[in-house]
């Protein structure tokens, strides 16, 4: 679990993923939830205030469903594609907020008691929220991102309540019944990885999808601006000319379709072109006595073209 904590975070080091961040808190809270009855550090922490060493270490719970419940709003984007589930997870989030402010507020009137109804409580309220959560995602979500979160939830909830529901009477606090816990807590962190790293590579997938559908369209757009069609017409044009002897004018159009070709390759290469330039290079390209007098015929000052004034189409 610590070495996962690491990698997720760096992950969101590169990636500046929320999701990633959260579940590198959630996964940090519950590996210091699990061994806070295992190790030293944690044994000489606060040695002379043991209530609230104790204290502490329980709304260690707090935490983690505060972080895992945003962890679920940026993993399955749900501010962007399922608002009601959204608010319904935001709700429980500030929820746990409240209950640790309560739960702090116990402590200093040492109310203990009160906080041992409102630990109760909690896994009480967690389970309703979460099995809501699931029957959400299994009736309204359909993907195996959500899948997943279903799978390790239900990993970590079988741990967690085998940890809680069942202890012994020499250990009411079930602080030696960790083994269920460490079982489902590793198989819920696995599979979040994975679905994790299956969330980016879909959106990597989609993202070339984007750029393939817009190099696709950015060439459409190129046919558009100097068609096949138009090509074929004005090289017979030069033919024709220059089977008439007409050599000096067919060099003279030859030039000036090079330069419309030009000018339309290099305009391609742009998002936006004014309507001033594409005048320009339309009046520099058709004159008076080529295959298109007519279109030189027409009005191309900008203003009137936009306006529609003094222009009145042939009918």
């Amino acid at each position: 679990a610590g070495l996962m904590t690491i990698i997720i975070f760096v992950f969101f080091v590169y990636f500046k993923r929320w999701e990633f961040l959260m579940y590198s808190l959630y996964t940090l809270f519950l590996l210091i939830y699990a061994l806070k009855d295992e190790f030293v550090f944690f044994q000489a922490f606060l040695a002379n205030k043991s209530l609230l060493k104790v204290w502490l270490f329980e709304d260690i719970t707090f935490f983690i469903g505060i972080v895992y419940l945003l962890f679920i709003i940026h993993y399955l984007d749900l501010k962007k594609e399922y608002r009601f589930l959204y608010y319904m997870t935001l709700f429980s989030t500030y929820l746990h907020i409240i209950f640790l402010f309560i739960d702090f507020a116990y402590y200093f009137y040492d109310n203990f008691t009160a906080h041992i109804y409102l630990m109760k409580v909690l896994p009480i309220w967690d389970s309703i929220f979460s099995s809501l959560i699931v029957v959400y995602i299994l009736v309204k979500i359909k993907k195996l991102v959500g899948y997943l979160l279903v799978i390790g939830f239900t990993a970590f909830m079988i741990g967690t309540g085998m940890h809680f529901y069942l202890k012994s009477d020499a250990d009411p606090m079930g602080y030696y019944n960790k083994v269920p816990l460490y079982i489902g807590s590793t198989i819920e962190i696995i599979i979040f990885a994975f679905g994790l790293i299956y969330k980016l590579f879909l959106e990597h997938i989609e993202r070339l999808n984007f750029e393939q559908e817009a190099l696709v369209n950015k060439n459409k757009a190129l046919m558009a601006q100097i068609s096949p069609h138009f090509i074929f017409n004005a090289l017979a044009s030069i033919q024709h000319l220059i089977l008439n002897g007409k050599n000096s004018t067919a060099l003279n159009y030859l030039r000036k379709f090079s330069r419309l070709a030009r000018n339309v390759l290099e305009s391609s290469i742009g998002l936006y072109a004014t309507l001033e330039e594409e005048i320009k290079m339309l009046t520099k390209s058709f004159t008076k006595g080529s295959h298109f007098e007519t279109a030189s015929k027409m009005p191309l000052d900008p203003p009137k073209v936009l306006t529609g004034c003094d222009y009145h189409p042939r009918g």
